[in-house]
């Protein structure tokens, strides 16, 4: 082991008393903050921003000159950490990057456990890796004489990272990822200090030094492998599980039990897990009651974190939740507390996860489960003693301040003609129309707007698009927060709020910038001016999406009671504007007739020519058919997203016609309702034609035909088909005349081709859900105008309500190159 002392400030001929102490310099990145006299160094908005929070020292170091930092906060929201380095650049000729190691002359850098000169790896296996580097961890920086760069950490050398660096560097710290705040370790300002002072904020954070208050602590039944050493200290001695311990006294409302993690053995897996039960500890005073682990708890309610999960009774409610518990580590904290609004939040060292569960009743124990590599934690909450008859209380503003929202005042039962944006919003929107409109006046960010006041349970929020800008990419997100507007940090975005927020971002849902619903409703950065997005809470606490009236499912449940809708009007989305009542309109979402709602949607998209493009679960279905029939891509237009579906909800969203016409002379055509629809590329061999003056067409065919007919590029007569079929196979030829008995049969109609006289349904396992149905497949095709004729209908029938007589509902051909295929046509049953 080196033996090497500490290297200190040296002594030279020139005395320490002329020798400037270490300081951060006055310049730096646009994200850090220098404070303490130029001693500490932050990133104040951590959880947001990642980067841009290059900070230097003040001065050159002098040869064999440690410069040492203690990490003093960190978030667990990025990847990567600390970088450290040192440069020879003078701060006032640096034009600050976004992370040093972006810089390629003069420079030498440690990020991870890679030694990089001038933005070039050296090495990948320094013995440091400073993304592993822990709260209250110093790190030290020298440039020895012999011109060695050498890291330290706690003291200790990690070696010679680099060599030849020449005189006169400055040292480098990139407060990057996880790191949020380092302080310099210098004569007047000692590491022991240091270090004493984090101990001290980690352990007073609740402890309140009156003497009417006192530490929670732990009930004396516990599980089988758990001592509990003293009232506040408990510790698993065996094992990896059986190590139950409750709170002596059911929690108050918003009193907080809150451990911190004292002993960790890494050969387990899992960790702690916490929570709220109805499980009374002083009617289980024997061991052999207590269950192994806390999800076995059976006293309902019990809710649980397990991980990264919500559980209540044992049941997953919430996935994402919060970061994975497995992270924690030695001096960590946890804590649990059931709010004033019976919901139930998890605090990470003192950090609010947000609501995990709503409806929490009165009267639950707080439960740690020391599992896995967790064995000790010792309780630092406290509350007031019983003779004072109730708890600490976290401060709150009074009901007149400017700064808090008293609920009670909200109007029970307000119209949506009250309801506005809310004065605080992003900086680059403007409210105008008697705050009924948001306008992003700049960029394509910032521009965070939230409701004047809470959501109503059952009422819509709806707004409509009113402007957008095709010059940017994606567009509108919503969804709900319960913090209070004048309370929230206006991000850039909505996907940078991590605590109590739930948003609807493309087709996918977050939670607290999770995603944790992928595929949900139509997608919602296609939006053009007039569709209308709207949301509403629904008696069972679930958010519901509202995309021009029609309800897309639930999106989220568990949503607290009193929450601020939220959008951000984000890249092609510059303005909208909140859709009030009109006169005889009731916003209340249950007593609109669904026919109102169907009509009302169609006529908005259809004013709007865009289709909005649903993730179906019907077109998924269809999707997963066609991959079972092996025909290669290169039959199918490229694009994925090509497809389309014309289900009945898909075909209603988009507000489509029904019947279209084509071809010159026109002819109509009706959409293939109940299919799916994927686009051919054109066969090599098809000449170019101009496709808009032939009509439109529909051919049943059969699952055996199909390769040869795609390998031909269009339709063939039965006899070239013959090989394909049993001698015995008539099904598909339906009842046609025996003049066109070899001639190919088309139809305007999807309705007709359908049926299973014409189209031969064949028996699909869905290798999904491993349920079986019903699917047929056919073409939808251009026929050359004037190459077929017509023919009765026979044994068949359609709608009464298509345009078509019986002798317009069969066209028959049989000449080469008449049809040109577009699309393939599937139907799952």
């Amino acid at each position: 082991p080196d033996t090497t002392p500490t290297p200190t400030l040296p002594q030279t001929e020139t005395s320490t008393e002329e020798v400037e102490e270490l300081r951060f310099h006055r310049l730096h990145g646009r994200n850090a903050v220098i404070t303490n006299q130029s001693l500490t160094a932050c990133r104040p908005n951590a959880r947001n921003e990642f980067n841009d929070a290059i900070v230097m020292s003040q001065r050159p170091l002098l040869p064999d000159e440690m410069f040492e930092i203690i990490i003093e906060r960190m978030v667990d929201r990025w990847t990567g950490s600390i970088e450290a380095g040192v440069t020879v650049i003078h701060p006032e000729n640096l034009s600050f990057p976004n992370t040093m190691t972006d810089i390629d002359y003069d420079t030498w850098m440690l990020s991870g456990s890679a030694v990089m000169q001038n933005g070039a790896t050296l090495c990948n296996t320094y013995p440091l890796d400073l993304d592993s580097i822990r709260m209250a961890s110093r790190l030290g920086i020298i440039r020895r004489s012999d011109g060695n760069l050498h890291f330290y950490i706690d003291g200790n050398d990690a070696g010679v990272a680099c060599s030849d660096v020449p005189p006169g560097v400055y040292a480098v710290i990139d407060l990057y990822g996880q790191c949020a705040q380092v302080t310099l370790v210098t004569p007047s300002n000692p590491a022991p200090a240091l270090i004493a002072a984090l101990l001290e904020d980690a352990t007073d954070f609740y402890r309140n030094t009156t003497p009417q208050v006192s530490l929670h602590v732990f009930h004396a039944a516990c599980g089988k492998n758990v001592t509990i050493e003293t009232e506040t200290t408990a510790t698993r001695c065996r094992s990896f599980d059986h190590g139950l311990v409750f709170s002596q006294q059911p929690l108050r409302t918003d009193e907080m039990f809150q451990v911190v993690i004292k002993k960790i053995e890494p050969q387990w897996s899992g960790s702690i897990r916490i929570g709220l039960t109805a499980f009374n500890p002083a009617d289980n005073t024997s061991t052999a009651h207590m269950p192994p682990e806390s999800s076995d708890l059976r006293a309902t309610p019990t809710f649980i974190i397990q991980g990264s999960k919500v559980k209540k009774n044992g049941t997953v409610i919430k996935e994402n939740y919060a970061p994975r518990l497995e992270r924690l580590r030695v001096d960590n904290t946890v804590g649990i507390k059931r709010c004033k609004d019976s919901t139930l939040h998890l605090y990470l060292n003192n950090e609010d996860m947000g609501p995990a569960a709503v409806s929490i009743p009165e009267g639950l124990h707080a439960v740690v489960d020391l599992y896995g590599m967790v064995e000790s934690v010792s309780i630092i909450s406290s509350t007031l003693s019983s003779t004072t008859g109730s708890t600490v209380q976290t401060p709150v503003l009074s009901s007149n301040s400017n700064s808090q929202v008293d609920i009670e005042t909200v109007p029970q039962t307000p119209t949506l003609a009250d309801l506005m944006f809310h004065e605080r919003h992003g900086k680059h929107v403007v409210i105008s129309n008697s705050g009924h409109t948001a306008h992003r006046s700049a960029s394509y960010n910032h521009g965070l707007v939230l409701s004047s006041r809470p959501l109503i349970k059952n009422t819509l929020f709806q707004v409509q698009v009113d402007r957008v800008n095709p010059q940017w990419s994606s567009s509108l997100l919503v969804g709900l927060t319960s913090t209070p507007p004048d309370k929230l940090a206006h991000t850039p975005t909505a996907l940078s709020i991590k605590r109590n927020c739930w948003l609807i971002h493309a087709d996918c849902v977050f939670h607290n910038g999770y995603k944790i619903e992928e595929g949900y409703g139509p997608n919602l950065d296609n939006l053009t001016v007039g569709h209308r997005v709207g949301l509403l809470i629904d008696s069972n606490n679930c958010l519901r999406l509202y995309v021009n009236g029609v309800d897309q499912g639930i999106a989220a449940d568990n949503i607290p009671q009193t929450c601020y809708t939220i959008l951000d009007l984000y890249g092609q989305c510059e303005q909208v504007s909140i859709v009030r009542e009109v006169e005889g309109e009731n916003s209340n979402l249950d007593q609109r007739e669904k026919a109102d709602v169907v009509d009302g949607m169609k006529e908005s998209i259809r004013r709007s020519g865009r289709i909005l493009n649903r993730n179906c679960e019907y077109q998924s279905l269809c999707g997963r058919f066609k991959a079972c029939l092996g025909l290669p891509d290169g039959f199918f237009e490229s694009d994925s997203k090509a497809s389309v579906c014309y289900c009945d909800t898909c075909y209603k969203l988009r507000g489509d016609e029904l019947f279209s016409c084509q071809g010159d002379p026109p002819r109509q055509y009706t959409l293939p309702l109940g299919w799916c629809r994927f686009p051919l590329r054109l066969h090599p061999n098809v000449r170019t034609y101009t496709l808009s003056e032939w009509h439109m067409a529909y051919h049943a065919t059969y699952v055996g035909a199909l390769r040869k007919i795609l390998d031909n590029g269009e339709l063939l007569v039965p006899p070239e088909l013959s090989p394909c079929r049993s001698a015995n196979d008539k099904v598909g030829m339906g009842i046609v005349p025996a003049a066109f008995e070899n001639h190919i049969l088309l139809s305007p109609t999807s309705d007709y081709i359908s049926q299973e006289l014409y189209s031969e349904p064949v028996r699909f396992v869905d290798p999904k859900t491993q349920k079986t149905h019903q699917a047929k497949v056919a073409l939808q095709v251009y026929v050359r105008p004037g190459c077929y004729t017509n023919s009765a209908g026979t044994g068949a029938s359609v709608s009464e309500n298509t345009p078509w007589n019986s002798e317009e509902l069969q066209w028959f051909t049989k000449e080469k190159g008449a049809t040109i295929l577009t699309s393939l046509l599937v139907e799952v049953k």
